[in-house]
Protein backbone atom coordinates (compact mmCIF):
# COMPACT_ATOMS: atom_id res chain seq x y z
CA UNK A 1 0.00 0.00 0.00
CA UNK A 2 1.17 3.66 -0.80
CA UNK A 3 3.05 4.99 2.39
CA UNK A 4 1.19 8.40 1.54
CA UNK A 5 -2.29 6.44 2.49
CA UNK A 6 -0.56 4.13 5.24
CA UNK A 7 1.18 7.45 6.87
CA UNK A 8 4.27 5.73 7.14
CA UNK A 9 5.93 8.16 5.32
CA UNK A 10 5.38 10.75 8.21
CA UNK A 11 6.20 8.34 10.87
CA UNK A 12 9.57 9.20 13.37
CA UNK A 13 9.98 7.94 17.21
CA UNK A 14 10.27 10.57 20.00
CA UNK A 15 11.38 9.89 23.62
CA UNK A 16 8.68 11.83 25.57
CA UNK A 17 7.24 10.26 28.97
CA UNK A 18 8.34 6.58 26.83
CA UNK A 19 8.85 5.90 23.72
CA UNK A 20 6.48 7.30 21.41
CA UNK A 21 5.83 7.02 17.47
CA UNK A 22 4.89 10.50 15.95
CA UNK A 23 3.04 10.71 12.49
CA UNK A 24 2.48 14.09 10.92
CA UNK A 25 0.68 14.03 8.31
CA UNK A 26 -2.64 16.43 6.96
CA UNK A 27 -4.72 15.41 9.90
CA UNK A 28 -2.32 15.82 12.77
CA UNK A 29 -1.65 19.19 11.17
CA UNK A 30 -5.02 20.04 11.12
CA UNK A 31 -5.31 18.96 14.61
CA UNK A 32 -2.42 20.91 15.72
CA UNK A 33 -4.45 24.15 14.29
CA UNK A 34 -7.57 23.79 15.97
CA UNK A 35 -5.45 23.38 19.53
CA UNK A 36 -2.67 26.30 18.50
CA UNK A 37 -5.20 28.82 16.85
CA UNK A 38 -1.93 29.27 14.66
CA UNK A 39 -1.85 27.89 11.06
CA UNK A 40 0.29 25.02 9.43
CA UNK A 41 -0.09 25.56 5.87
CA UNK A 42 1.82 28.77 5.31
CA UNK A 43 4.52 28.06 7.98
CA UNK A 44 8.01 29.70 7.25
CA UNK A 45 9.40 26.86 9.58
CA UNK A 46 10.26 28.97 12.27
CA UNK A 47 9.52 26.16 15.40
CA UNK A 48 7.94 28.25 18.47
CA UNK A 49 7.05 26.47 21.70
CA UNK A 50 3.39 26.76 21.47
CA UNK A 51 3.99 25.28 17.38
CA UNK A 52 6.41 22.33 18.75
CA UNK A 53 3.35 21.06 21.99
CA UNK A 54 0.85 21.61 19.74
CA UNK A 55 2.64 19.40 16.93
CA UNK A 56 3.51 16.48 19.40
CA UNK A 57 0.15 16.04 20.69
CA UNK A 58 -1.57 16.49 17.31
CA UNK A 59 0.74 13.59 16.06
CA UNK A 60 1.52 10.98 18.94
CA UNK A 61 -0.22 7.67 17.49
CA UNK A 62 -1.71 5.45 20.69
CA UNK A 63 -1.96 2.13 20.65
CA UNK A 64 -5.76 0.77 20.97
CA UNK A 65 -7.15 1.51 24.42
CA UNK A 66 -4.25 3.25 25.54
CA UNK A 67 -5.03 7.01 27.69
CA UNK A 68 -4.30 9.75 25.34
CA UNK A 69 -1.69 12.63 26.98
CA UNK A 70 -3.31 16.04 27.59
CA UNK A 71 -2.23 18.70 26.14
CA UNK A 72 -0.50 20.16 29.19
CA UNK A 73 0.95 16.47 29.95
CA UNK A 74 2.81 17.12 26.12
CA UNK A 75 4.19 19.89 27.63
CA UNK A 76 5.30 18.75 31.12
CA UNK A 77 6.90 15.99 29.21
CA UNK A 78 8.85 18.47 26.60
CA UNK A 79 10.46 20.25 29.88
CA UNK A 80 12.52 17.32 29.78
CA UNK A 81 12.98 16.18 26.10
CA UNK A 82 12.33 19.53 24.16
CA UNK A 83 15.96 19.38 22.10
CA UNK A 84 15.69 15.69 20.82
CA UNK A 85 12.04 15.89 20.20
CA UNK A 86 12.39 19.43 17.80
CA UNK A 87 15.09 17.47 16.18
CA UNK A 88 12.46 14.28 15.43
CA UNK A 89 9.60 16.84 14.71
CA UNK A 90 11.88 18.32 12.77
CA UNK A 91 12.39 15.25 11.04
CA UNK A 92 9.39 14.49 10.63
CA UNK A 93 7.86 17.90 9.03
CA UNK A 94 10.31 17.32 6.14
CA UNK A 95 8.98 13.84 5.83
CA UNK A 96 5.28 15.52 5.02
CA UNK A 97 7.02 17.61 2.48
CA UNK A 98 5.62 16.50 -1.28
CA UNK A 99 8.34 15.01 -3.06
CA UNK A 100 9.46 16.99 -5.95
CA UNK A 101 7.93 16.01 -9.31
CA UNK A 102 10.38 14.34 -11.94
CA UNK A 103 9.40 17.14 -14.43
CA UNK A 104 10.26 19.99 -11.95
CA UNK A 105 13.57 18.55 -10.73
CA UNK A 106 15.75 19.41 -13.69
CA UNK A 107 14.62 21.89 -16.68
CA UNK A 108 16.24 21.31 -19.77
CA UNK A 109 17.29 24.61 -21.83
CA UNK A 110 15.18 23.99 -24.97
CA UNK A 111 17.93 25.76 -27.01
CA UNK A 112 20.43 22.69 -25.59
CA UNK A 113 18.01 19.89 -26.40
CA UNK A 114 17.15 20.71 -29.77
CA UNK A 115 18.79 19.29 -32.72
CA UNK A 116 20.86 21.19 -34.89
CA UNK A 117 20.16 22.41 -38.30
CA UNK A 118 22.76 22.58 -40.70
Amino acid sequence: MDEFLTGQRFEVQINLDKPRLLRLDFNAFCKAEEVSGLSFLDWNGELTGVRLKALVWAGIVYDEGERRLTYDEVGDALNATALDVIVAVTEAVFKSLPEPSEEGETQEDPQEAAPATS
